[in-house]
């Protein structure tokens, strides 16, 4: 079960970062499946060579997204885990 109340408050700590709420609410969106387990893999871009990435992810941070921001832990091939971060607006969907 979706929280909405906590679909909402990161949809708006997260608004400054698109030029639409609807953007900001479908990425907002994503997140939450994402730390709830319903997603386990990410794509985004990475800022510095412009490439898309893709991660495995064990585990997403959501305290603080107000930054732009998301902190996660990612599985390499190898079964190690590392501490990673991406900017919401760069996140795939």
């Amino acid at each position: 079960m979706y929280n909405k109340s906590k679909l909402f408050k990161i949809a708006h700590s997260i608004r400054t970062h698109f030029e639409t709420f609807g953007q900001a609410l479908k990425t907002a969106w994503a997140l939450l499946k994402i730390s709830l387990g319903r997603i386990n893999s990410i794509s985004f871009e990475k800022k510095s060579t412009g490439g898309v990435r893709t991660a495995k992810i064990e585990r997403l941070f959501l305290g603080d997204v107000s930054n732009g921001a998301v902190k996660f832990i990612e599985v390499l091939e190898n079964g190690q885990t590392q501490f990673r971060n991406f900017r919401v607006e760069l996140l795939k969907l």
